[in-house]
C-alpha cells in the first residue's frame, strides 16, 4: 500500500504539480500576468515582448519560474530575449501555439510548441498545423527550438487543444480541426485530427473523428474538459458544439449544438469548462465587420454560463455580462478562476481582463467581475495562451466553506485558527505540507489545524492507488486583523417631528468615534436593529445615513468588519431617543392694500392672528429659519409686508428642550381693484369725472381724487369737475373694510370735423361722391337734398349712385356729439338720350345742373359720329332741338365735350331718336 520515495518524488514533480507549468502568462499588447503559487495572488507582467491580436502560449516550470513564451511565431525565452523566429503559427490565429512538455522527461528539459496558422491572404500561403522542439538545456539553460515547423496537416483551422491522454505513461493527445483530408478543401471543416504524443514520439497517425456539420469558419477556440470527457469548438460563424471525448482511443463523438440566446452577441468566439467540469462558460460577440467597425460602440459582447447537466443545455443559459466589448478568449487559471480577455476592436485592446470569481458555482454566483486584473498600463486583446486542460482539473475540497462554494482562498482573523479536512478514506496516506515543507500528521491524518498564513496543501495516495488516483486539496491562508469597535455616543434628545415616534437619523455620525483611530480604508462600521442580526451579518441598514427608527426608544448595533474580509470584525451599541415636538397650527392671512402708494404689495399685518393653535413660544420669520441668515421678526403685531405674496415661518419651540415644529403662512396683500373709464370732452369744454358709486351707496364709501399720482385738496366728492388737463385718478375706500378701488380716467378730446374737399365722380352711369374730413372725433356722413335726408348717416365718407342734384353734406361728431359740419355739392347728369318730336317730352338736350353753381366754362359742342360740329350750346341756352340749321338730323349717336369751372373736363355721348 505504501508509496515509497521514488513514487513520492514523482508526486512532487510530475503531472500533480503541471498547474504551476501556467504561473506565467504573456499575451496582447505586451501584457502578462503571473500566479503566485504561495499567497495565490495575481500581478501584471510588465517585462512581456510580444504584441499580438490573438494567440500567444507560455510555459514555465514546475515551481512556475518562467521558461519560455511565444506568439507562434517568435520564442522569447526568460530573460526576454528571442530564442527563434519563423515558426509556423500566425498573431491573428485564434489559438496560434500551446505549448506542451515532453511526456516522461521528469527534468523538463523539453517541450514541443504545436501551431496553427490563420486564413491565407494574397501572398501568404497556409502553413497548416505544424510542430517545433524547444531543448532547455542548450544556451546556458536558456533554451534553443532544435527542430522547427514539422508539418503533420497541411490545412488547419485555428483551433488547438491538449489533455492528458494516460497520467500514468503521461502521454498527451494535441486535437485540432480541419478538413477530411487535410488539405484546402474550400473551408469545409468537418474533421477532428487528434494526434498521440507519448514518451517515444509523436504518432503522425493522427485519429479522425468525422464530424455531422460542417464548418466553414476557422476562427474560435477548441477546449477539453479538465477531466477530458468533454471537447467544445466556438466557431464564430457557424455555431457553438459540445462533443463527448474519449481520453483512451481519443475518438470525438456525440456533438449537440448549443443555441446563444437572447443577446445580439450570439457568435461563439471564447471557451471555457469549470474546473469542476460542470459548467461551459462562452464569450459571444456581434462579430461585426463594417466599414465603421474601429467605433467601439458598434461591438456587443456577452459572456455566458451553460450547466452541462441540463436536460436542455441551451436553456440553462445564464448572461453574466452583456456590454459593448469586442471579442475575446477565456482561460482557466491555476487559481481556479476563470480570466477573459478584452478588448474594444480587433485593433485596440484594454488594459484589463476581466474575472470568474467562482466558475464551480451556478449562475450569478459564479460571480464575474469586469476589469478585475490591471494589466499595468499593457493592454489585453483578444487572445489567452491556452495550456493542456489537465493541469486545471479540479482538487479537492478541504475547505468546506460555508456558503457550499469551493475554493482554495481561505481568509482567517488574527489569533483565530481554522481545521483543513479530506475526505476520510480508509488506509490511506496523507502527506500534508505548509509553503512546501512537510507537515507533521495530526491524530485524524485527513485533518489539519491552520493557524499561520501561507500555502497549505495535502496528498493523499488511496490504498493500492495508481499516480493517476492520487487526490490533492489545497489551502491558501491569508491573517487579517480583527477591528476593534469603540465605545459610541448615545443619540438622545432626537426632536419627532412628526410626532410619530419615528425619524430620520443619520447614525454614520457615530462612525468616527467607533472606528477610533482606524482607517477607514481598512475597516467599515455596519449598523442593525438586532444583535443576531449584527452577529450573523444579515439585514443591515441598507441606509444609515437616512435611517428611520422603530421606537421611540430603540438600541443599535454597529458592527466594525475588516473591509478585507468582513468576517473579522467587533461589535458595539448605543441607543437612540426620540422626543415630541410642538404641535404648530396656522392660516394664511390676506387684506386689502390700505397703505399709501396703493398696489405696491406692502400693508401692515397682525402675524399673531395666523396661528390658529399651538402649545410653546412662537417665533416668526421672513426666511427658513433652518438657515443661518435667518433672524425673527421683531414686531409681529404690526409687521409690514415686503411683497403681495409672502411667505413667513412660524417656528414653535419648547424651550425646556429646544424641540420646534415650523410651519408656514401666505401674506396676501390684495391689491386694490383699479378699474379704467374713459371720458370724453370737447374741444374748450370742462369735463365731470364720476367716481361710478350707485347713489344708493355714495355715503358707503370715501373720495379722493388725484392728478398725476398727487392728491387734488379738497377733491373728495363722487364726483369731479375740472379742465381736462393731467391723469386723474380717484382712491374709493370702502368705510366698513378699509379697502380701497382705484379708477383711472382716460381723458379724450373730441370736436367738430373740418370738411378738407369733396370729390365728385358725377357725368356718369352711376355717380359718386368722397367727403374727406378731419378731426379729433369719431365721424359719420350724410348727404340732403332740399332739407330731407337723402342718404342716413353712415360711417364710410364714400357715397354711391348719387342721382344728379344739389345737396348739403353734413359730417357729425360720434365720439362726443361735439356737433355738426356741413358742405355743399352739385352732382351733374345728361340725358343718355332724347326725342325732339314735339310731344313735350324730351324734345331737347341739354346738361342737368340744377343749381347753377357750376358755371360752364365755356360752350358745349355736340359733334356726329363723323367729328361734324353740329351744334355749340351756351350755359343759358334752353338746350338742343336735333336740327343743324334749322333742318333736323336723323336718329343716331352724337358725341359732346365740356369744361366746368372747377377744371375738370368731360366728354362723352348721348343718342337722338326719332
Amino acid at each position: 500500500m505504501k508509496y515509497t520515495l521514488t513514487v513520492l518524488t514523482i508526486l512532487l514533480h510530475g503531472f500533480l504539480f503541471a498547474q504551476y507549468e501556467a504561473a506565467n502568462w504573456y499575451f496582447g499588447e505586451n501584457a502578462g500576468i503571473h500566479f503566485n503559487s504561495n499567497t495565490g495572488e495575481v500581478t501584471a507582467l510588465l517585462d512581456g515582448r510580444i504584441d499580438t491580436y490573438e494567440g500567444s502560449s507560455s510555459i514555465s516550470d514546475e515551481n512556475g519560474n518562467l521558461l519560455f513564451y511565444t506568439d507562434g511565431t517568435t520564442v522569447y525565452n526568460k530573460n526576454h530575449q528571442i530564442m527563434e523566429s519563423g515558426l509556423f503559427g500566425n498573431s491573428s490565429s485564434t489559438q496560434s501555439a500551446i505549448v506542451v512538455p515532453f511526456p516522461g522527461d521528469e527534468n523538463n528539459h523539453l517541450f514541443y510548441i504545436f501551431t496553427v496558422d490563420t486564413i491565407e491572404s494574397s501572398g501568404d500561403t497556409s502553413q497548416g498545423f505544424n510542430y517545433s522542439i524547444v531543448d532547455m538545456t542548450k544556451n546556458g539553460g536558456l533554451g534553443s527550438v532544435i527542430s522547427k515547423n514539422k508539418n503533420l496537416l497541411a490545412y488547419s483551422s485555428e483551433k488547438l487543444s491538449a489533455i492528458v491522454k494516460d497520467c500514468e505513461t503521461q502521454s498527451i493527445w494535441v486535437i485540432t480541426l480541419s478538413t477530411a483530408s487535410g488539405q484546402n478543401d474550400n473551408l469545409a471543416f468537418n474533421t477532428f485530427y487528434a494526434y498521440s504524443i507519448t514518451a517515444d514520439s509523436i504518432n503522425t497517425v493522427p485519429v479522425k473523428s468525422i464530424i455531422s456539420s460542417t464548418i466553414t469558419e476557422r476562427r474560435g477556440a477548441l477546449k477539453f474538459s479538465p477531466d477530458g470527457t468533454k471537447l467544445v469548438s466556438a466557431n464564430v460563424g457557424d455555431g457553438l458544439f459540445l462533443y463527448d471525448f474519449n481520453t483512451e482511443t481519443g475518438v470525438v463523438s456525440g456533438q449537440k449544438q448549443i443555441l446563444i440566446q437572447g443577446t445580439t452577441g450570439n457568435r461563439s468566439y471564447g471557451a471555457e469548462f469549470s474546473p469542476n467540469n460542470k459548467y461551459l462558460y462562452i464569450h459571444a460577440s456581434n462579430d461585426y465587420n463594417g466599414l465603421d467597425s474601429y467605433d467601439s460602440t458598434k461591438h456587443t459582447s456577452a459572456l455566458l454560463q451553460y450547466d452541462l447537466d441540463a436536460d436542455d443545455i441551451s436553456n440553462s443559459q445564464v448572461i453574466l455580462d452583456n456590454r459593448n466589448l469586442f471579442r475575446g478568449a477565456l482561460q482557466l487559471g491555476p487559481d481556479g478562476r476563470i480570466y477573459r480577455a478584452l478588448a474594444s476592436t480587433y485593433d485596440t485592446g484594454l488594459p484589463y481582463l476581466g474575472v470568474i470569481e467562482n466558475p464551480n458555482a451556478a449562475g450569478t454566483n459564479a460571480s464575474y467581475k469586469h476589469n478585475a486584473i490591471d494589466l499595468g498600463g499593457n493592454n489585453s486583446t483578444q487572445g489567452l495562451p491556452p495550456f493542456i486542460q489537465s493541469f486545471f482539473n479540479q482538487k479537492i475540497d478541504i475547505i468546506h466553506a460555508s456558503d457550499g462554494i469551493e475554493t482554495s482562498i481561505l481568509p482567517l482573523c488574527t489569533g483565530k485558527t481554522y481545521t483543513l479536512q479530506a475526505d476520510e478514506i480508509t488506509n490511506a496516506d496523507y502527506y500534508w505540507t505548509f509553503n512546501g515543507e512537510k507537515l507533521e500528521n495530526q491524530s485524524e491524518p485527513w485533518k489539519m489545524e491552520a493557524n499561520q498564513e501561507g500555502l497549505y496543501k495535502v496528498l493523499i495516495t488511496p490504498d493500492s492507488a495508481t499516480v493517476c488516483e492520487l487526490l490533492e486539496g489545497e489551502a491558501y491562508v491569508t491573517y487579517y486583523d480583527i477591528p476593534v469597535a469603540n465605545p459610541a455616543n448615545n443619540i438622545t434628545d432626537i426632536c419627532d417631528f412628526n410626532n410619530d415616534d419615528t425619524e430620520t437619523i443619520n447614525l454614520t455620525i457615530n462612525d468616527n468615534a467607533i472606528l477610533g483611530n482606524q482607517s477607514n480604508e481598512e475597516y467599515q462600521v455596519v449598523y442593525f436593529e438586532t444583535l443576531a442580526d449584527a452577529e450573523s451579518d444579515t439585514n443591515a441598514i441598507v441606509a444609515p445615513s437616512n435611517y428611520q427608527n422603530l421606537f421611540q426608544t430603540q438600541d443599535i448595533y454597529a458592527r466594525v468588519e475588516n473591509l478585507n474580509h468582513t468576517s473579522c470584525y467587533d461589535i458595539t451599541t448605543f441607543s437612540i431617543q426620540l422626543i415630541d415636538t410642538p404641535t404648530l397650527e396656522t392660516q394664511d392671512l390676506s387684506q386689502c392694500d390700505t397703505t399709501l402708494p396703493y398696489n405696491d404689495g406692502l400693508t401692515v399685518f397682525n402675524l399673531n392672528t395666523a396661528i390658529v393653535s399651538s402649545d410653546a413660544d412662537i417665533t416668526f420669520y421672513e426666511t427658513n429659519p433652518e438657515t443661518t441668515a435667518a433672524s425673527p421678526i421683531t414686531s409681529s403685531n404690526s409687521y409690514v409686508s415686503t411683497t403681495s405674496n409672502q411667505i413667513i415661518y412660524a417656528r414653535a419651540t419648547y424651550n425646556k428642550t429646544g424641540c420646534y415644529t415650523d410651519q408656514t403662512f401666505t401674506l396676501t396683500a390684495q391689491d386694490a381693484p383699479v378699474l379704467t373709464e374713459t371720458a370724453y370732452y370737447c374741444t374748450g369744454t370742462e369735463v365731470t369725472l364720476n367716481s361710478g358709486t350707485l347713489n344708493s351707496e355714495i355715503d358707503n364709501y370715501t373720495y379722493q381724487w388725484f392728478i398725476d399720482d398727487t392728491a387734488i385738496l379738497g377733491a373728495t366728492q363722487y364726483e369731479y369737475t375740472t379742465s381736462p388737463v393731467g391723469n386723474y385718478e380717484v382712491a374709493i375706500t370702502e368705510k366698513a373694510t378699509k379697502c380701497v378701488t382705484l379708477k383711472t380716467f382716460n381723458l379724450e378730446e373730441s370736436g367738430p370735423a373740418t370738411i378738407t374737399s369733396i370729390e365728385v365722380n358725377d357725368l356718369r352711369d352711376i355717380n359718386t361722391v368722397t367727403v374727406k374730413a378731419n378731426g379729433l372725433g369719431n365721424y359719420e356722413y350724410a348727404l340732403f337734398k332740399d332739407g330731407i335726408a337723402y342718404t342716413a348717416y353712415q360711417s364710410s365718407n364714400y357715397f354711391t349712385n348719387v342721382y344728379p342734384g344739389h345737396y348739403i353734406v353734413k359730417v357729425k361728431d360720434t365720439k362726443n356729439n361735439c356737433g355738426i359740419t356741413e358742405g355743399h355739392v352739385d352732382v351733374l347728369g345728361f340725358p343718355k338720350f332724347f326725342t325732339p318730336n314735339g310731344d313735350g317730352y324730351h324734345d331737347t338736350w341739354k346738361i342737368d345742373n340744377e343749381s347753377q353753381t357750376l358755371v360752364l366754362r365755356s360752350t358745349i359742342l355736340i359733334f356726329n359720329r363723323y367729328g361734324k360740329l353740329v351744334k355749340e350750346l351756351r350755359t343759358t341756352d334752353e338746350g338742343w332741338d336735333g336740327t343743324l340749321n334749322g333742318r333736323p338730323l336723323p336718329s343716331d349717336d352724337y358725341w359732346f365735350t365740356l369744361t366746368l369751372n372747377d377744371g375738370r373736363t368731360f366728354k362723352s355721348h348721348f343718342s337722338l331718336k326719332r
